[in-house]
């Protein structure tokens, strides 16, 4: 009976353990099983996984099973939505894998931590590196208007400052703006409204 136990044990830890339950390492090699846990606020220590099987060059986020490029300052400076949403994201490869995109609006928001009242609004001890200021192209088309897209600020753009404000507004997609970008990949494509 005893041995029955402990067998069904460890296989209910191994699987928890599998499924994203236990500790997180910074740096893992493996399978990661991103379970997204929307309903958690995780410490950055725990929440972001350098993913070396991508190179070290791409951060699991924990939260979301959202996969972003370790070093988005890489990808700084495009113009033209579409030539950005089309040709940049797409033909990027990390790790020889393919798939990445421009993240929504609302998936850009998630790595905002929007206690922090200036500089980059990032969680405190998180993995990124050549994380540029400035605004940042998203997949998200106006409701009103789809010839323009939202754009998001890393740093609170809001004026009284006391009200943090991260959706800095919509662009014309075909502006030639020069704007950064921060791709992203993930099981499903997002709807980007």
């Amino acid at each position: 009976m005893k041995h029955g136990l402990m067998h069904a044990f460890g296989f209910v830890t191994a699987a928890l353990l599998a499924l994203g339950a236990g500790p997180a390492a910074a740096d893992a090699v493996g399978p990661y099983y991103a379970t997204p846990s929307w309903d958690q606020t995780l410490p950055a220590s725990t929440r972001f996984i350098v993913l070396s099987n991508l190179s070290s060059a791409a951060v699991l986020d924990r939260e979301t099973g959202l996969v972003w490029l370790q070093a988005p300052g890489t990808q700084a400076g495009f113009g033209n939505y579409q030539a950005m949403s089309s040709d940049i994201c797409p033909n990027i490869a990390v790790g020889n894998r393919l798939g990445w995109r421009l993240p929504t609006m609302q998936e850009m928001l998630t790595l905002i931590d929007a206690s922090i009242s200036s500089g980059i609004a990032l969680p405190a001890g998180h993995p990124f590196t050549n994380v540029r200021g400035g605004l940042y192209w998203t997949a998200t088309h106006y409701w009103f208007d789809a010839t323009q897209v939202y754009v998001v600020s890393l740093s609170n753009m809001a004026f009284p400052p006391s009200r943090p404000e991260f959706v800095f507004g919509t662009i014309p997609a075909n502006s030639d703006t020069q704007l950064n970008a921060w791709c992203v990949r993930s099981a499903q494509v997002a709807n980007p409204q």
